[in-house]
């Protein structure tokens, strides 16, 4: 055969499979924008959308926008999230000019919160942080907090939609699979933990809604005082209150439709009583904690507080998280992911909290969500949940945890086994 005519050939063989692999991941993407809308945040008509993203993020939260008009949403805006430029603002600046926030930002929180919009967070997978002032970072934090707490305080109540969930980029793609991986290859990977890979991702998901309640009933029928983990890393019993509830998958707004407010997520949580706490725990994976990589994390409790720590790396960080204010010291959720989810069979580290917690059992330091029966807006308090303006999650899962659980009439049951959950759904 011709060697030009081959060449020509050949191009062509290649232009179509790219073509192909192309069309591929459009069909993907939508698939994922139309999952996030219709069970992510359960997008109503005449509802309006708020996007945060960074910029690589941007192309598909337009795919996500266009998607959720042709739904019927009101308005959809963003805001985008430029961690490298705000980097260089936080070396150059001081720690009170650094954690100045525009006045406009508490207006822009007060109507997002008035008019019910729905909120779409995606996050990112970036080390611009690393090495930052954690001084400034946590200042900043405390300014943000401040100025949009109300608003905070609803999403947690889930009295407004909200999703946060992750897109493949170069950068995080290369983070995941090594030096030269594509973000093809990423999608490739995620399309099963996200259902993706599903001709009907939304009916995929309505089969783990029915799991994640099975789950949640079976372990509040078992009405438990506490928990005892163990394991090679960690020896520790954690208090519920009486009306503690475990919870796990969609949530419920006022109106009643269900929303997912991660995608993925293979958890089940609830809020431990933040004076019982006592033992120790040691994270079994990296977390970032204002931008400075932790590892082997190993804190003690004593009456629900934090009385000492060590840790391999970052061990400023999370002197600086301890001592933020009086929650920052405490656990305010704990969770349950077992070591078969789909997450924790990719064996990958994501470098994503999102990613990563639904690949392990987990339990955060800081503020708590409010996982009880009964309650009324003053009731979290007294029901001994944890508040603090942060909320750290740390990987506490392994092949050898074994969690019993111990009901308020002293029987002993086993939840889970080297990791697994016994009571399968």
């Amino acid at each position: 055969m011709n060697l030009v005519l081959l060449g020509v050939r050949t191009y062509g063989l290649h232009c179509s499979l790219l073509w192909q692999i192309l069309l591929s991941m459009n069909n993907v993407q939508e698939k994922y924008a139309d999952l996030v809308l219709t069970r992510g945040l359960a997008l109503k008509r005449g509802q309006s959308l708020f996007i945060t993203c960074a910029p690589q993020d941007y192309d598909f939260a337009r795919l996500v926008a266009s998607r959720a008009y042709a739904k019927g949403a009101l308005q959809v805006d963003f805001s985008i999230r430029d961690d490298q430029l705000l980097r260089v603002r936080m070396d150059i600046q001081s720690e009170k000019e650094f954690a100045k926030i525009p006045d406009y930002l508490e207006a822009r929180y007060a109507d997002l919160d008035k008019n019910d919009w729905a909120i779409l967070s995606i996050d990112t997978v970036n080390h611009f942080m690393e090495g930052c002032e954690v001084s400034k970072s946590v200042a900043r934090q405390k300014a943000i907090r401040a100025v949009s707490k109300e608003w905070h305080d609803n999403l947690d109540y889930d009295r407004h939609a909200w999703c946060i969930i992750c897109v493949p980029s170069p950068s995080w793609a290369e983070e995941v699979l090594g030096k030269g991986a594509t973000e093809e290859e990423l999608w490739q990977l995620l399309m099963p933990i996200l259902r993706l890979d599903t001709d009907d991702p939304c009916a995929a998901w309505d089969k783990e809604t029915v799991i994640f309640d099975k789950r949640c009933a079976y372990l509040n029928s078992l009405g438990m005082d506490h928990l005892h983990y163990t394991s090679s890393t960690c020896d520790l019993t954690v208090g519920l209150h009486t009306d503690a509830m475990w919870m796990g998958g969609p949530g419920m707004l006022p109106d009643g439709r269900r929303f997912y407010p991660n995608f993925p997520t293979a958890e089940v949580f609830c809020t431990p009583d933040k004076t019982r706490c006592n033992g120790y725990v040691t994270s079994t994976k990296p977390v970032p904690v204002y931008g400075i990589m932790t590892e082997n994390v190993r804190f003690t409790f004593k009456d629900g507080k934090v009385v000492t720590f060590s840790a391999k790396k970052g061990a400023e960080a999370i002197e600086r998280l301890l001592s933020v204010d009086e929650g920052s010291s405490r656990i305010g959720e704990i969770a349950l992911v077992d070591e078969d989810s789909p997450i924790a069979k990719a064996k990958r580290l994501f470098s994503s909290i999102l990613y990563d917690e639904n690949a392990s059992c987990h339990m955060a330091i800081g503020t708590g969500f409010p996982c009880f029966r009964n309650l009324g807006d003053a009731d979290f308090a007294t029901k001994n949940g944890n508040k603090s303006s942060v909320h750290v999650d740390f990987m506490v899962g392994s092949q050898d945890l074994d969690i019993e659980a111990v009901t308020a009439t002293g029987k002993h049951v086993m939840i889970m086994e080297k990791g697994h959950f016994i009571q399968q759904i």
